[in-house]
């Protein structure tokens, strides 16, 4: 068998295609439970054990499937191969951390409510309360957001942690990144000239992170990214900077016409993603 064979070797076109099998099993499962078959779909409750909303694990799915697709309508012309199991596994992991946000969310309004708010008990089949069933709606927006926003949300989830246990009697880890400046002004430069600015980054974390500087490609919003007249001096940077490091890199400027020029320039470290405004004038 050939190694390169893999998940790792499939192409975007192949996510795309799982993520459209995968929304079309979700359709197919959610028409089975409002026309309630097969038989065994109409003996399924709205809500599980009087505590779940069966609709919650299935919004998360959705969630997760959606944000797998953004991925690849976003990253296809410069696929990275490291995140092909992160697709497969979507529809898994928006279930799994849409039902524990719902189970926060729930057991704040059991804390926080001196009647039984959160009790989904006395829903039943059919969920016909208008109170409860404004709460499901809740619960499954707050499913949807999870599954699509899974890094924000597991982010959250670390840092509570950590502030509730610590780390080794440690004071939990704030990572982020430190900027120069947010907003790049170029200001104005002849037509074939060249202005070049000089940015800093720096890592704020009680740990050593990995910042890469994602330079081959420059998405304007009003210009064509391939004539933006902005560029990365060099390769694109990928180091790993120690707590109080910076780690400075230049960006070029050099407009081919007259206009005015604006684009983005992303900076990752690890899940986190801060973003530059590059303008200029010609």
């Amino acid at each position: 068998m050939d190694p390169t064979k893999g998940l790792q070797s499939r192409k975007p076109s192949f996510f795309f295609k799982l993520d459209v099998a995968y929304l079309f099993a979700l359709l197919i499962l959610a028409l089975f439970r409002i026309y309630s078959w097969p038989w065994f779909i109409s003996e399924l409750p709205t809500v599980v054990s009087s505590v779940l909303p069966i609709g919650v694990p299935w919004f998360g799915a959705l969630g997760a499937v959606t944000i797998s697709l953004y991925g690849v309508f976003s990253h296809n012309s410069k696929w990275e191969n490291t995140w092909c199991y992160w697709h497969v596994a979507r529809p898994l992991v928006g279930m799994i951390l849409g039902t524990i946000a719902y189970f926060i969310l729930f057991g704040v309004m059991q804390a926080t409510s001196g009647q039984p708010t959160g009790d989904m008990g006395h829903c039943g089949s059919d969920c016909t309360d208008s109170r409860q069933q404004g709460q499901l709606v809740v619960f499954y927006v707050l499913a949807f957001v999870v599954g699509f926003r899974e890094a924000t949300f597991r982010r959250l989830v670390t840092r509570a942690t950590d502030l509730m246990l610590g780390a080794d009697g440690a004071a939990p880890s704030d990572a982020g990144i430190n900027r120069s400046a947010s907003i790049v002004n170029f200001g104005k430069v002849e037509v074939g000239a060249r202005e070049v600015q000089t940015l800093n980054l720096s890592e704020s974390g009680s740990s050593d992170a990995r910042i890469t500087v994602d330079g081959s490609k420059f998405p304007g919003p009003q210009i064509d990214p391939n004539n933006s007249g902005f560029s990365l001096v060099g390769p694109i940077v990928s180091a790993r900077v120690g707590p109080g490091d910076a780690l400075p890199f230049a960006v070029m400027f050099s407009p081919a016409e007259h206009g005015n020029f604006q684009a983005l320039l992303t900076v990752f470290l690890g899940d986190e993603a801060v973003v530059f405004k590059l303008v200029g004038t010609a």
